[in-house]
């Protein structure tokens, strides 16, 4: 079970090195992959409001609060980095592996693995933001484990708004079970552990996650995508690099989980600018300081410093591009197999698996 485990992350991780190099090659000014019309770098997130006062109104994203049954596409515009290069928003695409392809519920794109636990309780990754880029590594990195992403376009407020409600993420759940027993034709299959992913605005959703169903939730992975608001001064100016505490409050409380062993947290960050808010390598390095740490010095591009204790797993890589924010989408599949050799750790059966 051990060595499987290690293979799974060995081949997230040569997938990943393989990326590596196409990103590195993307960020010269060559695209390693054709494209009919050169993308546009992606949108930085909005800048965090300090409350949700100002959210607008939120968007259906489960099938019972929705009349629409498809996805909505990926959505880029221009960004405010040092670079804009011309580059691909993904590691290659190799397939879907050992997974069915996408199906679409409510607004969330599902791939249900062809293999079925015992138990048939199913882990699942929710990824936000860039879902299908981020599919690419996980399927190969946990062949056994639900995909359900959702894609809402530019900015994280939207994101934000969509799962500002709690019974936004309750219905959420409720698509992924139905799918599931469409699709396997086990009427008793079930959602097990549920892990959060997140890539830049797609923050915003895990947060409000969290704020409400934190005691759900089994792993969360931030991939260049934990940003915060700055504090305010008397004035109501902003006091840049004071990261405003109370916006990251359920953050710290899973983070002091992880830190514990009892879930997963995994947070990368780059150098890529922020106007207005905290940057993802600021709200990092005030994160671990309240767990006793600090933010580990030196990464580059294409090797990131690390830093594991516990369940608290941070990688700090170079870059101030727009292909280098794009590279941690392919950190997702090292995120999941992170997540998956701790689970199964603590829940040795499940690992049995059956072909369907």
């Amino acid at each position: 079970m051990r060595a499987s485990i290690r293979g799974n992350l060995r081949r997230a991780l040569c997938c990943l090195g393989a990326w590596l190099i196409t990103a590195a090659l993307a960020c010269g000014g060559v695209s390693p992959e054709p494209r009919p019309a050169t993308p546009s770098p992606p949108r930085a997130p909005d800048a965090p409001p300090a409350t949700s006062a100002s959210e607008p109104s939120s968007t259906p994203v489960s099938s019972a609060a929705s009349a629409s049954g498809s996805a909505v596409a990926e959505a880029s515009s221009a960004a405010p980095f040092a670079e804009r290069p011309r580059f691909a928003c993904a590691p290659p695409d190799r397939g879907f592996a050992d997974h069915a392809p996408f199906v679409t519920r409510g607004k969330l794109k599902i791939s249900v693995p062809l293999t079925r636990p015992r138990s048939g309780a199913y882990d699942v990754v929710f990824h936000f933001h860039f879902s299908d880029a981020a599919r690419r590594t996980i399927v190969f990195a946990a062949p056994e484990v639900v995909i359900a992403g959702l894609d809402l376009g530019e900015g994280s407020r939207v994101y934000g708004a969509a799962l500002s409600d709690p019974r936004a993420f309750t219905g959420m759940l409720a698509d992924v079970e139905a799918t599931l027993r469409e699709s396997t034709g086990d009427p008793e299959a079930q959602v097990g552990r549920v892990a959060l992913s997140s890539w830049s605005a797609g923050f915003a959703a895990t947060t409000r996650i969290l704020k409400h169903h934190a005691a759900r939730v089994d792993a969360v992975f931030f991939l260049d995508s934990l940003y915060a608001p700055y504090e305010k001064d008397a004035d109501g100016e902003l006091r840049v690099g004071a990261v405003y505490a109370p916006a990251l409050s359920s953050v710290l409380a899973f983070a002091r989980r992880a830190a514990l062993g009892e879930a997963t947290l995994f947070v990368s960050t780059s150098d890529a600018p922020t106007t207005g808010y905290a940057s993802t390598k600021e709200v990092a390095a005030w994160l671990l300081g309240r767990l006793g740490a600090r933010l580990p010095d030196g990464g580059r591009l294409d090797a990131p410093a690390r830093l594991d204790r516990g369940e608290v797993h941070v990688r700090v890589h170079g870059g101030n591009s727009a292909a280098a924010h794009c590279l941690h989408l392919g950190l997702a599949g090292e995120a999941v197999a992170l997540w998956q050799a701790r689970a199964r750790g603590t829940d040795a059966p499940r690992s049995e698996r059956v072909r369907r």
